[in-house]
């Protein structure tokens, strides 16, 4: 009997790996399929979405998880950075403070995010001015700017150890500077990598990491040449930027997120793990990404076995 519940288990567990799964944001609430501001999990295979909860926030247009699978989340209407219960879809402001990040109330920045490893502080872009702030967690998400990217316009971000080395990506606005972009995390310059050909254009994306290193991308293109049209979900090469369509999915998400950022691969340059500064890394933890077959199947397990003892 346990050998049986044992198998089911393995195999649940593998259907749940068999596709990836992500988090987004019905941020533009065109699309009248979805509801509007709420948390979607979304299969990046096929672009079907089931819906979370509402998050009680207008316009969410940045979200990344930590190394410890917490998720956060940006809100541009009120310039608030949010910690959101990836369960329930709830977002709640850090420290209880509306714009805890402190910057114009007035200005419409099209937000980015991404984590960096070893630290509490993240990372925020704005596709509209072109600026990169660091996110101070402990005073409530303060933002502080530390660099500008010019001419360049990211509107997401993604990071991941790659190869043993920490990178930073950014996507380009699709109105601007449509591609896929370098970060170098110490002269914070970005470098075009690709110009994501096969995406069709758009204006904002979302760009995040897969547990298993795949690069993704959500591209929203509401209005694009005067009409809404579905958002393409991009696999893209993070070595070229070439970018292939692996389907199509709602019109009006500006953001995604997908795992928790895993930094134990890292290499301290002596070829041992430890993040860039050599301060101990936190054990990443999972987040929710079980498919509705493998719960039914989890379930039959746990009926099977409750039963099994029942009978003893």
């Amino acid at each position: 009997m346990r050998l049986i519940a044992a198998s089911l288990l393995a195999f649940a567990c593998a259907c749940a790996q068999a596709q990836p799964f992500g988090f987004v944001v019905n941020s533009d609430g065109v699309d009248t399929s979805m509801s509007p501001d709420t948390l979607y999990r979304i299969n990046l295979a096929t672009g079907e979405a089931t819906s979370i909860g509402a998050t009680g926030f207008q316009d969410i247009e940045a979200m990344a998880f930590d190394e410890n699978g917490q998720l956060y989340g940006v809100d541009d209407a009120s310039n608030s950075l949010l910690r959101i219960d990836a369960f329930s879809g709830a977002g709640i402001r850090v420290g209880g403070i509306e714009n805890n990040l402190g910057l114009n109330a007035t200005t419409s920045f099209d937000f980015g995010m991404t984590f960096v490893c070893g630290s509490a502080q993240p990372l925020l872009t704005s596709d509209t001015t072109s600026q990169l702030f660091q996110l101070d967690l402990a005073n409530n998400g303060r933002a502080q700017e530390i660099g500008s990217f010019g001419e360049v316009s990211l509107t997401g971000l993604a990071s991941a150890v790659i190869d043993g080395e920490f990178r930073i990506y950014g996507i380009g606005a699709g109105n601007i500077n449509q591609g896929l972009y370098r970060i170098d995390p110490e002269s914070l310059q970005a470098t075009l990598v690709g110009p994501l050909a096969a995406a069709a254009s758009y204006n904002d994306a979302g760009l995040a990491f897969a547990a298993d290193g795949g690069l993704w991308a959500i591209t929203d293109r509401t209005a694009v040449n005067g009409q809404n049209a579905g958002g393409q979900i991009l696999n893209i090469d993070p070595e070229t930027g070439a970018a292939s369509v692996a389907g199509e999915t709602f019109t009006g998400i500006e953001s995604l997120a997908i795992t928790a950022l895993d930094c134990s691969g890292i290499s301290d340059g002596d070829g041992d793990p430890g993040d860039p500064d050599g301060d101990p890394i936190p054990d990443a933890q999972g987040v929710p990404a079980l498919t509705a077959p493998a719960l039914l199947l989890m379930l039959a397990i746990m009926l099977m076995v409750a039963g099994r003892r029942l009978k003893h």
